[in-house]
This record gives structure tokens, C-alpha cells and sequence, in this order.
């Protein structure tokens, strides 16, 4: 990877933050991940691209506009009170499966403390 220095604005920065900390990814992460899936850069990631060649195609876009907003179709409260969501889910088996994953989880941390101790 190529490192890029960019100058933002202060008030775009702090929204990238609030939304790499909120995904739980670093800023450097989730502004990457936001080139390569708003430009569709992912087949100009090959390195013998000149970066610049990338950053001038991303100068090219248009800015965002009203045909990116889905407007609601019910509110928060609406969708939670009436168990609207995937009709094939099993409960049962989803948290069978999961608590396998903790025990698993589980079992790795004992072996790290372990391991751990016997540095």
C-alpha cells in the first residue's frame, strides 16, 4: 500500500471518525474501505496504477446526490414492534452455534494465558 497524506476539512474528519468508531475500524481503514467501494476502485488497486492516475479519476466524480437517499419506508419503532426481519431464522440454532463460537473463544484465551505464563 501507498501512503497519502490528505488535507480535509476539520468538520469532515470528525465525521469520519464518529463513523470508523462506530463500524469499530481505524480512520485509515474506513476511509480506504470509502474510495474503494464509492469509486469502484477495486479493479485500479493493482500497483502498476500510478496513484495519481486513481486520485485523478476520484477528482472526476460527481458529488453525492438524491438519487443515493432511500428514504424510509417505516420508522425504528415500527420495524421492532412488528418482527419484521428474515422469516427463515432460527433462533435455536443461531444461538446453539454461538455459544459453540464462545466456548471456542473461550478456549482460546486459557491457551494464550497459558502460553502467556510460560514466557
Amino acid at each position: 500500500m501507498t501512503m497519502l497524506t490528505i488535507n480535509l476539512p476539520e468538520d469532515l474528519v470528525v465525521r469520519l471518525k464518529v463513523e470508523a468508531t462506530a463500524r469499530h475500524i481505524s480512520l485509515d481503514s474506513y476511509v480506504s474501505g470509502l474510495l474503494v467501494e464509492k469509486m469502484n476502485l477495486s479493479d485500479m488497486l493493482d500497483p502498476a496504477i500510478p496513484f495519481d492516475a486513481v486520485l485523478a479519476h476520484v477528482r472526476t466524480l460527481p458529488p453525492r446526490d438524491a438519487n443515493h437517499v432511500h428514504p424510509a419506508t417505516m420508522s425504528l419503532s415500527e420495524v421492532l414492534a412488528g418482527g419484521i426481519g428474515d422469516s427463515s431464522f432460527d433462533e435455536v440454532t443461531w444461538n446453539r452455534e454461538w455459544a459453540r463460537v464462545e466456548t471456542a473463544i473461550k478456549s482460546l484465551d486459557i491457551d494464550d494465558q497459558q502460553r502467556d505464563l510460560q514466557l
